[in-house]
């Protein structure tokens, strides 16, 4: 049965096919990668899809995906079968990369920035992309924001802290008011739940508790600076 195409889902993320070795261009450990060879589960968390490639967080397994992370023709089709006009879609928190060395945090984001932008102009206008920004040095996310936007990005999409900085700190402030500034829309993401402790690794709970949570935290910092 044919739906017909009127919602608008504007929560989705991409990630592109493959991208340059991160770990070989600036150094260090940990970066994230994509694994197409190898053993690959034979479905993905939550969802019962064939499993494309995995996500890479260094030499870790990180997640499960499907090739509509970067294939537009099936995410596309995908939309059609749930009867939805158009999507928003961001990157994965993983590839903000925010602990990294400011030249290195300035590199991914234009990287990824550009790649969805590629996915977006071979949609047929249905595509629409979030931009990140290497939120570290705010002098830094503000010119990528810049360029994003003047580049065809709908707004940004950002972590609800960093580290210990909530949203209510100076300088995520000062970024927030250049967003405002340039009437970019921007959509805070729930990320880096109990990173320490791991109280939250079992069931999933990092995504049921520690995002509610950190949205909690959010929302109070914000009403902070009122």
């Amino acid at each position: 049965m044919h739906r017909t195409r009127t919602a608008i889902d504007m929560h989705s993320h991409f990630l592109p096919k493959s991208w340059p070795c991160l770990a070989t261009r600036h150094g260090g450990e940990g970066w994230p990668s994509m694994r197409h060879s190898g053993p690959l589960p034979t479905g993905t968390l939550g969802y019962d899809r064939t499993c494309s490639a995995m996500l890479m967080s260094g030499g870790d397994d990180f997640r499960p995906v499907t090739n509509a992370c970067w294939d537009v023709r099936a995410r596309l089709d995908d939309l059609d079968r749930f009867g939805v006009h158009s999507q928003i879609i961001s990157a994965t928190p993983i590839l903000f990369q925010w602990d990294r060395p400011r030249k290195a945090s300035v590199y991914v984001a234009r990287h990824f920035n550009d790649a969805a932008l590629e996915m977006c102009s071979a949609s047929h206008g249905r595509l629409h992309a979030l931009c990140q920004v290497p939120l570290n040095d705010v002098d830094d996310a503000c010119l990528e924001l810049e360029r994003s936007m003047a580049n065809g990005h709908v707004g940004v999409q950002i972590g609800n802290h960093i580290g210990a900085k909530d949203l209510d700190d100076e300088g995520i402030v000062t970024f927030l008011q250049h967003a405002a500034a340039l009437d970019a829309a921007v959509f805070v993401h729930p990320w880096d739940m109990d990173p320490l402790s791991g109280r939250l690794a079992r069931h999933m709970m990092g995504w049921t508790v520690g995002m509610p949570m950190e949205t909690h935290l959010s929302i109070v910092s914000m009403v902070r600076c009122l």
